[in-house]
């Protein structure tokens, strides 16, 4: 069993508005994120198959009330989207599988996962989401691991005073090639490319294009 916690101590958020015919405005926020508690269990831990599950309880302690700059056009309490917390105590549970199907580490895993959001004190409820997602890898070489994920990603309308709110939900599907290479002193270096092979948003949204994911780990 684990205890987790995760807290995004700064969250930036930048949007150029534009108000018709001719205004556009970058608007800005920073702020401490929405902190994240939960509990994960491993209820299979077998040579060749595991089965976690966990739950965890969202905490409203980024601020969702930030107000317009005198400056701008818009005046106010900021747009959803530009605030660093949700206002909203969230619900998520999360189930992952891995089965190694061949001696040589060729490894079937699948992940879902569903965050139940509730309403915050301004009546702004976000859509909820889940994410599924099942990957295929194993060992190309020595010191690198390739694999292919099928990901869902699904995001429910918003509502507002309990009305729908235009321009939000939507789902995409992405597939994702990556590689892992191992290094020296337990570390890492990992690419991904998620590419949106579906794409579907309601009303009018801007919807992700090809990406890339590098980073670095280490195991302690």
């Amino acid at each position: 069993t684990t205890l987790l916690a995760s807290a995004p101590i700064v969250t930036h958020r930048s949007y150029d508005i534009g108000h018709p015919p001719v205004l556009t405005e970058n608007y800005e926020t920073w702020g401490l994120g929405d902190t994240l508690v939960g509990a994960r269990h491993a209820f299979m831990t077998s040579a060749g198959t595991s089965l976690v599950a966990g739950l965890a309880l969202e905490l409203p302690t980024g601020d969702f009330k930030l107000i317009s700059s005198g400056a701008l056009f818009d005046i106010g309490v900021l747009d959803p989207m530009l605030q660093p917390g949700s206002g909203s105590w969230d619900f998520v549970g999360n189930v992952q599988a891995a089965h190694r199907l061949t001696p040589g580490g060729l490894d079937l895993t699948g992940a879902f996962s569903y965050q139940l959001n509730t309403t915050n004190d301004l009546e702004y409820r976000y859509g909820n989401d889940t994410i599924a997602s099942t990957s295929l890898g194993g060992p190309v070489g020595s010191r690198v691991r390739a694999s292919m994920q099928l990901k869902l990603v699904h995001r429910g309308r918003s509502t507002f005073q309990g009305e729908d709110v235009s321009s939000t939900g939507g789902t995409v599907v992405y597939a994702i090639p990556g590689l892992v290479t191992s290094l020296p002193g337990k570390m890492s270096v990992y690419l991904f490319l998620p590419v949106p092979v579906y794409r579907y948003v309601n009303e009018s949204q801007l919807a992700p294009r090809l990406s890339v994911v590098v980073g670095m780990a280490r195991v302690f």
